[in-house]
Parts: C-alpha cells; sequence; structure tokens
C-alpha cells in the first residue's frame, strides 16, 4: 500500500537560458528564452519579441502608402511688419 502514496517527481527539461516554444496566448507558436524559473510556484519568465500589428498599421496609411497627417497647417504666422 505504500506505493500508492508514492508522488513520482515530475522532471522538467528547462533550464536557465534555454529556449521554449509558447503554446497559448498571443505569442503561441512563438520560441522566448527562458530567463528565471520559479519551481516552488511553477513559473517561469521568458524575454521574447513583441509582435506588431499589421492590422493597425495598415490602418493608419491610406491606400498610397504614405501616413495621413491631415491638412497642412502653418506652424509660424507671415505678417507684415
Amino acid at each position: 500500500m505504500t506505493a500508492v502514496l508514492a508522488v513520482a517527481k515530475k522532471v522538467s527539461g528547462l533550464q536557465r537560458e534555454g529556449w521554449v516554444r509558447i503554446k497559448r496566448g498571443t505569442y503561441k507558436g512563438d520560441i522566448a528564452q527562458v530567463v528565471e524559473m520559479d519551481e516552488t510556484r511553477g513559473k517561469v519568465t521568458v524575454k521574447l519579441i513583441p509582435r506588431l500589428d499589421l492590422s493597425k498599421l495598415s490602418s493608419d496609411m491610406d491606400l498610397s502608402g504614405k501616413r495621413y497627417e491631415g491638412p497642412i497647417t502653418c506652424l509660424f504666422s507671415v505678417s507684415g511688419n
């Protein structure tokens, strides 16, 4: 009966400065580098490259590819003095 109470230790292949693949969330499928591990809490801090939101970038541009900056404004008033 004592064999039923034995807890097998979970061996993780993670190590500091190793590489991992993100499985969930915004960065799903991306590769990240392990910076810090806390085995007691089961948490890992990783470093990864942020993604660019291409749909937001394309909405900021007009059809010609140049950014729309609005009407041209004069920075200085021209006076006849």
